[in-house]
């Protein structure tokens, strides 16, 4: 909170089948030859990047005061594997792949 970078939404339901999930791709993803993540997987949402500090003490003032907050939920009925390449000039998303789910 000292020097926010990444502003993110923690999940808490469904939290343990998006670990599967990312278990179950991470796994053959190693066999051809990709690197597993050293960090234990948390399931979140990424809702911003901090660019500068101009402001930062108002940003943490907000988090703080919102940090245990509930804000809803969905239902997920995709998932779409990005590409991120971060570029100076921000960041570039690039979609991979998109998998329906719920058999739709």
């Amino acid at each position: 909170m000292k020097s926010p970078r990444v502003i993110w939404m923690g999940l808490v339901n469904g939290s343990q089948i998006l670990i599967s999930l990312q278990k179950e791709i991470e796994t053959p993803l190693e066999k051809i030859g990709f690197q597993s993540e050293d960090r234990p997987f948390h399931p979140h949402l990424t809702l911003g990047r901090v660019k500068s500090s101009r402001g930062k003490d108002d940003l943490v003032g907000r988090m703080e005061k919102h940090k245990e907050g509930e804000f809803g939920d969905f239902q997920v009925e995709r998932v779409i594997l990005f590409k991120s390449d971060l570029k100076p000039s921000g960041p570039i998303y690039t979609p991979l792949k998109e998998m329906k789910l719920g058999g739709r």
